[in-house]
C-alpha cells in the first residue's frame, strides 16, 4: 500500500554519522515528523532489565544492550521494529504527512517501508570516517579506540547474523549519499552543511528538478560498468574521465551551475574480471558451487595452517566445512585470520584484473595520451596495487563510493598528490527515478 502524497526520508549510516542530527533538523526545520528505531529498541531493552538498570548504563553499555535486543528483536521477522514504527505512523495520523525515519540497521526494515510507502520514500546515507566518528563518541569511549572498532564492526555488520546489524548493507540500498566528514564547530560550518542536505531535500521533494552533475553521471556509468564483471565476490566498475576544473562560485551555487562551462568526458571504462584467454574463477572450482573464489580458497588453506593467532597466541580451533570468515576466539584480540597477518590482505592472491587498471589499460590500448592529469571514478576504494597503477599512470583525482578502509593505500595516494574524494549525490540505483524527466 502506499500513503499518497507525502515524502519519507529514511536515515542509514554507522553510529556517529549524523542521522540524529539530520532527523532533528528535518523535524524543526522542514516540517517533517520524527520517528526513531532506537526509540522502539529502547523501550524493549528497559523493559527486559530489572527496574531502573538500563539507566545507569553507562553508554556503551547501553550501546551493547540496544545491539543485542535489536537483534532479539529482529531474530524471528528481520523488518519487525520498522513495523512496529509504520505502525505508530498511522495511529498518530502522520500517513500523509512529511515524516523521516531514523536510524535503518537491517536491509529488511528500508524494504518494509518501501513496501508500505511506495514511491514516496528515499533512503538517505550519512557517510562519516571512522575517524572521525569516535572523535564525535570520545566522551562516551575516552581513549578506548579498540572497544569503538568492535562495536563499529558490529554495526557494520561483521560476522553479523541475517537479522542483525547489517548498516553497511542498508548503505548500498541508499537513494542518495551525502557526506558528513567534517567536525562541525562554527554556525557558518552548520550552515554550509544543512545547505548542502536542503539541495538533496529539494531533489527528493521535486524529482527531476535538475540535471545530474558530472559525478553523479559518472559514478552511474561506473555502476553499470560494474554489471559486466563476472566475479564472485564483489563486482567493481571504473571510469576514467578528463575534465577541466569547476570554476569556483558561491555558496548558492546549484548543481547544474557547478558543471556549467566545465568539459568533460571519457576516456575508457574497466570491471574486474580474469585476464583474457584465463579460465573464469568459477570454473575452478568444484562443479556445483558457482560462487567458488580462489581467493578465499587460499585464504581457507593458509588458515588451516595456522595453530595459533600470531596476534595473541590463542591456540585455534577451526571447524570443518567451508570457512567464510575467522576471528581469533580471544575477546581482547578479534583479529582476523589470517587475512590481518597477510600483507596486503591477501589482495595480491585475486586472480582478476581489478577495475582500475583495467580502464587504465584500455586507455593505453586505445592509444590514448590524456591520462594524465585525469580523473578516475570507481565504485571502491582502490586497493594498494591499484593505487601503484594510479600514481605511475599521472591519475591526479580519484572519486570513490564503497569504502575499502586500507589506511596505507590512503597515506601512499596522498604523498603522492592524489586527491582523494568521497563520492556524494544520487547513487546508481535511484539515477533514473530522481532525473528521467528532466528535459519535461
Amino acid at each position: 500500500m502506499t500513503m499518497g502524497d507525502q515524502t519519507v526520508v529514511v536515515l542509514t549510516g554507522q553510529f556517529g554519522a549524523g542521522c540524529t542530527t539530520v532527523g532533528e533538523y528535518l523535524r524543526e526545520e522542514e516540517g517533517f515528523k520524527y520517528y526513531r528505531l532506537s526509540a522502539v529498541i529502547e523501550k524493549a531493552a528497559k523493559k527486559s532489565l530489572e527496574a531502573g538498570i538500563y539507566d545507569q548504563l553507562r553508554p556503551v553499555e547501553r550501546r551493547k544492550v540496544l545491539q543485542d535486543q535489536g537483534n532479539i528483536l529482529r531474530e524471528a521477522q528481520p523488518d519487525t521494529i520498522a513495523k512496529r514504527i509504520i505502525a505508530d505512523i498511522e495511529e498518530r495520523g502522520d500517513a500523509g504527512a512529511d515524516v523521516v525515519v531514523e536510524a535503518m540497521r537491517n536491509p529488511a526494515e528500508i524494504q518494509a517501508l518501501r513496501e508500505a510507502f511506495g514511491d514516496s520514500v528515499f533512503v538517505v546515507a550519512l557517510d562519516t570516517p571512522l575517524t572521525a566518528r569516535f572523535e564525535r563518541s570520545r566522551r562516551d569511549y575516552g581513549d578506548d579506540l579498540e572497544r569503538f572498532k568492535r562495536d563499529d564492526a558490529r554495526d557494520k555488520g561483521e560476522d553479523e547474523p541475517e537479522h542483525g546489524q547489517r548498516t553497511q548493507e542498508c548503505v548500498y540500498l541508499a537513494d542518495i549519499s551525502i557526506n558528513n566528514h567534517a567536525q562541525l564547530a562554527s554556525s557558518s560550518e552548520w550552515d554550509r552543511f544543512f545547505t548542502r542536505i536542503r539541495k538533496h531535500l529539494r531533489l527528493i521533494r521535486e524529482p527531476a528538478c535538475r540535471r545530474p552533475t558530472y559525478e553523479e553521471l559518472y559514478m552511474r556509468q561506473a555502476y553499470a560498468t560494474s554489471l559486466k564483471s563476472p566475479c564472485t565476490k564483489r563486482q567493481v566498475g571504473a571510469v576514467l574521465v578528463r575534465e577541466s576544473e569547476p570554476e569556483e562560485r558561491g555558496e548558492s551555487t546549484s548543481a547544474e551551475q557547478e558543471d556549467e562551462g566545465r568539459e568533460s568526458y571519457v576516456i575508457a571504462t574497466g570491471f574486474n574480471d580474469v585476464p583474457i584467454g584465463e579460465v573464469a574463477c568459477r570454473e575452478k572450482g568444484p562443479r556445483g558451487d558457482p560462487r567458488f573464489c580462489p581467493k578465499d580458497h587460499e585464504e581457507e588453506q593458509k588458515l588451516r595452517a595456522m595453530k595459533y593467532c600470531p596476534g595473541c597466541g590463542t591456540q585455534l580451533s577451526v571447524s570443518t566445512g567451508k570457512i567464510t570468515s575467522y576471528r581469533c576466539a580471544n575477546p581482547a584480540c578479534q583479529a582476523r585470520l589470517p587475512r590481518d597477518f597477510v600483507p596486503g590482505r591477501m589482495l595480491d592472491t585475486c586472480r582478476a584484473v581489478h577495475a582500475e587498471e583495467a580502464a587504465i589499460v584500455q586507455a593505453a590500448k586505445l592509444g590514448s595520451t590524456a591520462v594524465r592529469g585525469a580523473t578516475l571514478y570507481s565504485t571502491t576504494f582502490p586497493c594498494l596495487l591499484c593505487a601503484k597503477s594510479i600514481v605511475n599512470a599521472g591519475i591526479k583525482r580519484v572519486v570513490y563510493h564503497e569504502p575499502y578502509p586500507m589506511d596505507d593505500t590512503v597515506a601512499m595516494l596522498e604523498r603522492c598528490g592524489v586527491t582523494l574524494d568521497k563520492y556524494e549525490g544520487v547513487n546508481a540505483g535511484a539515477f533514473d527515478r530522481m532525473f528521467k524527466g528532466t528535459l519535461d
